[in-house]
């Protein structure tokens, strides 16, 4: 698990951003990267969290069916994390000390 990424809501946001370039291009980039690599993780509160901001807090929001097909191009791309409260609990070994 130690080579899983679990991808930030904001670097998914950023990819569908056009208001910023640079940012778009950094996430895109970054998502290419993670996918390629099979590292990227995804789960149902970051893709929740995506749907809202693209389709109400970018300047150019997707509409609600695009952001839907975007989601479902995530799920295909990356694998989702069962995200429990034993998951967050659950200290990495490089934590431990």
């Amino acid at each position: 698990m130690a080579d899983e990424i679990l991808v930030d809501t904001n670097v998914l946001v950023y990819a569908y951003d056009r208001a910023e370039p640079r940012k778009q291009k950094r996430a895109l980039e970054t998502l290419r990267h993670l996918a390629v690599g099979g590292r990227g993780r995804l789960s149902a509160q970051i893709l929740g969290e995506f749907f809202r901001a693209v389709t109400q807090k970018i300047p150019s929001p997707l509409g609600p069916s695009d952001a839907y097909g975007q989601i479902a191009t995530l799920i295909r791309a990356f694998s989702a994390l069962p995200i429990t409260p034993l998951i967050v609990l659950n200290p990495l070994p490089s934590t431990l000390g």
